[in-house]
């Protein structure tokens, strides 16, 4: 934001701070600021888009009708804890897979 009146930074602050609690406010000189959101948030927002996105896919994908699909995160955003819920749900469908293809 430029050109913010010194009289109003302190009302533009404290609006910030009330309806735009995920940002943080810095002054970059004097009239202007800048808005960042706060690195928890951050986190948190790639991590919702990230299963969204893998939701997504995997609606899309049992619409085809395949047999054992598996949609998985993987990279470095990766957790241990869902390579562990795949190799379960992989163990699992071993041992009751039907034989009759």
């Amino acid at each position: 934001m430029k050109g913010v009146p010194a009289a109003k930074s302190t009302a533009l602050r404290e609006m910030v701070a009330d309806r735009f609690s995920t940002w943080v406010l810095t002054a970059v000189s004097s009239g202007d600021y800048r808005m960042n959101i706060r690195p928890s948030e951050m986190v948190a927002l790639k991590r919702d888009t990230v299963d969204r996105t893998r939701q997504t896919i995997n609606n899309r994908i049992n619409a085809l009708g395949l047999t054992e699909p598996v949609v998985q995160q993987e990279g470095r955003a990766a957790t241990q804890e869902s390579w562990k819920q795949f190799h379960q749900q992989r163990l699992h469908s071993k041992f009751i897979r039907p034989k009759c293809c």
